[in-house]
């Protein structure tokens, strides 16, 4: 029962945009000295616990190697950074990214690789 009681509270939080765009906040200021790391603002007057409303960030999937390579991006600088980001949030903020899918990690057009 506890590992149920766990994984309906944290599927609860999951859904809560509330709680989501406040998660988002707390990264953005985890990297604020980091320039290759953006996060998306969140608009707090649009945002409900069912709505989330955040700024657009364009960018290509991490996966996408074929779009990153056409840009001439450096796909090892870019596995570079995403290993970095993770360290960082794991050893100095102890608050990470659990979703770390191509969606969620994009490589933004205005040049994370700098």
């Amino acid at each position: 029962m506890g590992i149920y009681d766990e994984y309906a509270k944290v599927l609860n939080e999951e859904i809560d945009y509330i709680l989501e765009g406040g998660n988002a906040d707390r990264f953005r200021r985890d990297f604020k000295d980091e320039s290759w790391v953006k996060v998306p603002k969140i608009y707090w007057q649009y945002t409900t616990p069912r709505v989330l409303v955040m700024e657009y960030l364009p960018g290509v999937k991490i996966n996408d190697k074929v779009a990153l390579e056409t840009m001439n991006i450096d796909t090892k600088l870019i596995a570079k950074r995403a290993t970095e980001a993770y360290l960082l949030q794991i050893l100095r903020t102890g608050f990470f990214h659990a979703d770390p899918h191509p969606g969620n990690v994009v490589r933004l057009a205005s040049s994370l690789c700098q």
